[in-house]
Formats: structure tokens, sequence, C-alpha cells
């Protein structure tokens, strides 16, 4: 449960504020009755929620949002998948994607 709430708060500070801070950025400024001083706070704002996620991103480096991803490439011409969960120490789940020539594997850690 702790490992989600880090998740979520990581996804939050990170991807989610910058998103909405953009779009609000656009909003106000494409928008015909808005002031100078509105359009000022607006990309203060923006900047303020910028360095937030970039300060949430260094200190909270051992929260994974994506998995990690290795490419292989292999003479072999096959479609295919396939999903494997480990029963090793870390416990990872992974995901293999086989493509003409390629081989991607997308593993996530459970610890």
């Amino acid at each position: 449960m702790k490992k989600l709430l880090q998740y979520i708060v990581k996804l939050t500070y990170t991807v989610i504020m910058p998103i909405a801070s953009l779009y609000l950025l656009y909003q106000v400024s494409s928008a015909e009755e808005s002031t100078l001083s509105s359009v000022i706070i607006v990309y203060m704002l923006f900047f303020l929620v910028i360095i937030n996620s970039i300060v949430f991103f260094t200190y909270m480096q051992h929260t994974h949002i994506l998995p990690s991803v290795k490419l292989n490439v292999l003479p072999q011409f096959a479609i295919g998948f396939e999903f494997k969960r480990g029963h090793t120490y870390k416990n990872e789940m992974s995901f293999l994607l086989i493509l003409p020539f390629i081989n991607l594997v997308f593993t996530k850690s459970k610890r």
C-alpha cells in the first residue's frame, strides 16, 4: 500500500500537474478577456509547478512509474507475446513482445 501511495503521488506531481498547468496556461493566454496580471500569475504558477515536478522526480528516485525496457535485435521473423511472472527474490513481472527482427522485454519489479 505504501508503494502504491508513492506511485500515485509521483504520478500526480510529475505528470498530471504539469499537463494541467500547461492546459491552464494555454486557456488563460488565449482567452480574449484575460488581463496582463492574470497571464503573469498563471506563468508564475506554471513555473512553480515545473520546479515542483523536478523536485519530486529527483527525491522519489526509487519509485518507478514506467517499467524497464530492453530491446533485442534478432534474426527472426515472428509475431507474438508472452507474459511471465517470476518466482525469484525480486518477484518480477515481465511482458515479452515479439515483432519481426525485434524483441521488446518490459519488466516491472514488485518489491
